[in-house]
């Protein structure tokens, strides 16, 4: 089994994930007690407030 999805090319399906960048569906997370956020978002979040 490959780390490839159907369609795709060869990379791996996760290349595009960039964490140190926050986004804002993860900082949303951060406001709501989740746990599903990085540390670019959690630091974003704060200087928000």
């Amino acid at each position: 089994m490959d780390d490839t999805q159907p369609g795709t090319d060869d990379a791996a399906p996760y290349r595009d994930l960039h964490l140190e960048r926050p986004h804002s569906a993860r900082m949303y997370d951060f406001f709501l007690g989740g746990k599903d956020n990085y540390r670019s978002d959690r630091d974003a979040a704060v200087k928000v407030v």
